[in-house]
């Protein structure tokens, strides 16, 4: 991973939040944001995972809130998401690799592991 790899939209780290979400979110839980704390890999994804449990908090669904994590929250209320095509390719893509990860997972206990 890059932890320090900024999209074109500006996200940042392996998490890919926007400093403004990011300071957004920290400041919920009263406490001070760092400007440069996203580009910690350990604070990128501890922001990261917490703004996606709130917002599967406020969604009550994991592809919704999918969705408002890639498009934003407010717009997903506003317009839905399945119209738009970037961020369905987005939850499609995140579901996809869940599926991949709990496969592997499930191989780690089906298949012994060789000792090196």
């Amino acid at each position: 991973f890059r932890e320090k790899i900024v999209s074109k939209k500006g996200a940042v780290g392996v998490m890919q939040v926007l400093p403004s979400t990011a300071k957004w979110y920290v400041e919920k839980k009263h406490e001070k944001y760092q400007k440069d704390e996203l580009y910690n890999f350990e604070n990128n994804i501890d922001i990261g995972i917490g703004y996606f449990r709130y917002l599967y908090d406020d969604f009550d669904n994991i592809e919704t809130a999918l969705a408002a994590y890639n498009a934003g929250p407010n717009r997903v209320k506003e317009r839905g998401w399945k119209d738009i095509k970037e961020t369905r390719n987005y939850v499609t893509k995140v579901n996809n690799y869940s599926r991949i990860y709990k496969l592997q997972l499930k191989l780690r206990e089906i298949v012994p592991q060789k000792e090196e």
